[in-house]
Parts: structure tokens; C-alpha cells; sequence
């Protein structure tokens, strides 16, 4: 079962890179479901003490036809949220629209208030 966990992380980590290297918001969009979509299968699998395979690996390895995009930088990681903070996010979603990338912003703006915050203590200090 590793090898098509890994073939579905590598699917994922594909539909990262495509996203990041596209310039059209509806494509991006649909690229980090997907890579949503791959790594919630991956994670399935691991999470499953006997997991249905049938035809499984033939439908991974057809998904993977035509040349792999080339990897841009990406980055990513798993984060423990509190309990409920999933569902709360659903509620506030609209449809179709990616969980994955309501996080991303959300930290990006996070980290954007608080480097604005340490630049005023900096510039304050001196």
C-alpha cells in the first residue's frame, strides 16, 4: 500500500506545483482541490486498517498520463487544529470552494499583521 499512497502524494504535490504556476484564479482553484482531494485519499489509506484496493491501482496509474508538470518550490504540512475548527471553516465557506486554500490565506495574513506588528516595535525602538 506505500507505493500508492506515495503515487498519490505525488499526484498532490503535482496539483500544488500546477497551481502555483498558473495564472488563471478559477484553474488555481480547482489544482488545490485536487491536491486536496490526493491527500485526503493518501491519508485515507494510512488511516485504514484494510483498505480497498480493487482497480485502485489501476485508476492511480491512469490518472498519471502525459508528461509530470515540473516541480516548483512548495511547501507543506500537516496542522493539528482544535476540535470543531474544521466545521466551523464549512460554514463560513462558499461552495466549490477550497478549504486548502482558506487556510493559506488565512496564515498569510496572520503572518502579514504580525511581521507588521514587529516592524513597529523595531522601528519604535530605535
Amino acid at each position: 500500500m506505500p507505493d500508492l499512497i506515495q503515487l498519490y502524494e505525488r499526484h498532490a504535490e503535482e496539483c500544488a506545483c500546477a497551481a502555483e504556476r498558473t495564472d488563471s484564479p478559477r484553474h488555481r482553484a480547482l489544482l488545490v482541490k485536487c491536491a486536496a482531494e490526493w491527500r485526503e485519499a493518501a491519508q485515507g489509506l494510512r488511516q485504514s486498517p484494510q483498505p480497498n484496493v480493487d482497480g485502485a491501482r489501476d485508476r492511480a496509474a491512469s490518472a498519471q498520463e502525459g508528461p509530470a508538470p515540473q516541480r516548483a518550490h512548495s511547501q507543506r504540512g500537516a496542522a493539528r487544529l482544535p476540535e470543531g475548527t474544521l466545521a466551523r471553516i464549512a460554514k463560513v465557506l462558499k461552495p466549490k470552494k477550497s478549504r486548502t486554500v482558506f487556510v493559506a490565506k488565512a496564515v498569510e495574513a496572520a503572518l502579514k499583521r504580525r511581521e507588521a506588528k514587529r516592524k513597529q516595535r523595531t522601528e519604535a525602538a530605535e
